[in-house]
């Protein structure tokens, strides 16, 4: 310990104590000083009496116990007065966020200091895990209300000379569509026959059509004693030729009046939940409609998905390229289906079919028509299937595809585009986040759902086929 103070003395003062702290002082100004030797000095300091002459200890000088007590009654008024206890640091408290496989750390405090930059830490992106077991199956959901019934409409013939006119009827109250006559060409006259001779008088004949004989016997009655279709149609055509007739009107009536269900989904391309305008490589474009290869050699030609169609690209790269819509529902083996397809635009020769060739119909027309074939299905997982492709260079825009039951092809009906959009999440949708459950989406989807994340940070749920 070093002992702070003045000495009051003429003479210069020099040594230390004999605990080896020095004592610093201020040094008094020398008076008529005759020596330098301190020993030789007259009225030598001292401290409690004791004179400052050689080597003294704080014992010997009687300072020890004073300057002890001193200290140690100030260091305890400066313990209670709180003067060795510091002021309380602040606490930073770190955030975290995760994105995708990002880790991002920030900082708050309560001291209102400025916080250090955020930190991101990316992760590498793991293996796929193996997929998980498929979930129990969820209750079965109240039944909806009853649909509006369809109406019928059936058909009836009237024959005056050469002329068939179809009047339509329906047991739904529905507006019905104007009559349709149609006149068979008139043939050529043949050459007059050689004037039999006069036959014996007959008995008297009857105006009453009921007592005619041969009543149930064909070509036995005069046209004008025949009531109904078939024995006019008998008359007047084959049996092939009125065939024809009467499956053209009725072709005519239904395309124009009455609109069979569609078996394909967003049929007029309306739905692009994925959000891309061009797709050039394999994999789906507008919803449940995907490009694809016609073979591994060849590079892939493009789709371009418009607010009113899609147009299919192949180009000197990709000579070929193929746009097909899978079928969940099986179409039962044997049955009779009607496929129709509406062409704006188009260049090279295209083709539309069943997966796997059934039904091929080769579309070259310019301008906007309708293509109709009609087959045969043939119920297969491989060719389950409605596809559009070419395999030379070209170009095709499309619209209003249309798969249908039976063999005539109806009007088309544009979807309505909630309703669609729910038969389209079924197999694919978007969400804001990957942790929602499939069995908490809203519709259900077909299956448990793959999660992929896109690169706006949402993520798609996919379930397609």
């Amino acid at each position: 310990m070093s002992i702070t103070g003045i000495l009051k003395t003429s003479s210069a003062v020099s040594g230390s104590l004999s605990d080896g702290k020095g004592i610093s002082g201020e040094t008094g100004r020398p008076v008529n000083a005759k020596t330098t030797d301190y020993n030789e000095l007259n009225n030598k300091p001292s401290i409690n009496g004791v004179v400052l002459s050689g080597d003294k200890s704080l014992e010997e000088i009687g300072v020890t116990a004073e300057i002890g007590s001193a200290v140690e009654n100030a260091l305890s008024e400066a313990e209670e007065a709180g003067r060795f206890k510091g002021e309380s640091g602040a606490t930073f408290t770190p955030e975290a966020v995760v994105s995708g496989n990002t880790l991002t750390v920030s900082w708050k405090n309560d001291k209102e200091l400025v916080n250090p930059d955020p930190v991101s830490i990316t992760a590498p992106k793991g293996d796929k895990g193996d997929k998980g077991d498929t979930g129990s199956r969820g209750e079965k959901g109240e039944t909806g209300n009853s649909g509006k019934d369809g109406v019928t409409f059936t058909p009836r013939g009237e024959a005056s000379g050469a002329t068939l006119t179809l009047f339509w009827t329906n047991d739904g109250g529905e507006v019905n569509p104007e009559p349709v006559s149609i006149t068979a060409p008139k043939g050529e006259k043949g050459e007059k026959g050689d004037k039999g001779d006069k036959g014996d008088t007959g008995e008297a004949g009857t105006t009453d059509h009921t007592q005619l004989l041969n009543l149930d016997s064909p070509n036995q009655h005069p046209i004008t004693a025949i009531q109904g279709l078939e024995g006019a149609l008998r008359d007047r055509f084959t049996r092939s030729e009125a065939g024809t007739i009467i499956t053209g009107a009725i072709s005519s009536v239904l395309k124009s009046s009455v609109g069979n269900p569609n078996l394909l989904i967003n049929s007029d391309f309306s739905i692009n939940q994925r959000g891309k305008s061009l797709y050039d490589t394999a994999g789906y474009t507008a919803d449940r409609w995907a490009l694809q290869k016609i073979s591994t050699a060849q590079a892939i030609g493009t789709a371009n998905v418009t607010e009113n169609g899609v147009t299919l690209t192949s180009n000197a790269s990709a000579q070929s390229v193929r746009l097909l819509q899978k079928l969940e529902k099986e179409i039962p083996e044997g049955e009779t289906v009607t496929m129709s397809v509406y062409v704006e635009e188009i260049s090279g020769s295209w083709t539309a079919c069943q997966f796997g060739g059934n039904g091929k119909l080769t579309i070259t027309e310019t301008g906007w028509n309708t293509f109709t074939t009609t087959w045969t299905y043939e119920n297969s997982s491989s060719i389950n299937a409605f596809v559009i492709y070419n395999n030379d260079l070209g170009s095709i825009k499309i619209s209003k595809v249309k798969l249908e039951y039976g063999m005539f092809q109806t009007a088309f009906i544009p979807p309505e585009p909630s309703e669609e959009m729910l038969k389209a999440q079924r197999y694919y949708q978007i969400r804001s986040t990957n942790d929602i459950l499939p069995e908490d989406l809203r519709p259900t989807m077909r299956a448990t759902p793959s999660v992929t994340a896109l690169s706006d940070g949402r993520y798609a749920y996919s379930a397609e086929l």
